[in-house]
């Protein structure tokens, strides 16, 4: 997983030297394209556990809207400022 996330970022930089990832290149810049200040990172795993808890919670138990429906509760945040 970590080597794909590594290489769509290296397509992102440089799509001439990944021609069979345009689409996805292309999908990705139009999303950055649309909120202002944006950058791509990579980051240990560690210090993105928060965004990788939220995943995992609407994948495996289906809580597709409960974060943008509800807002964040009181434990997410406690959970993102350990």
């Amino acid at each position: 997983m970590c080597y794909m996330v590594h290489g769509m970022l290296g397509a992102v930089e440089r799509p001439q030297a990944w021609p069979s990832f345009l689409h996805q290149v292309r999908e990705i810049e139009l999303g950055k394209d649309r909120i202002e200040g944006s950058r791509l990172l990579v980051v240990a795993s560690q210090a993105n556990r928060g965004t990788t808890f939220i995943a995992q919670s609407v994948t495996k138990q289906g809580l597709m809207r409960s974060y943008v429906q509800n807002g964040n509760s009181p434990w997410l945040f406690e959970f993102l400022c350990q």
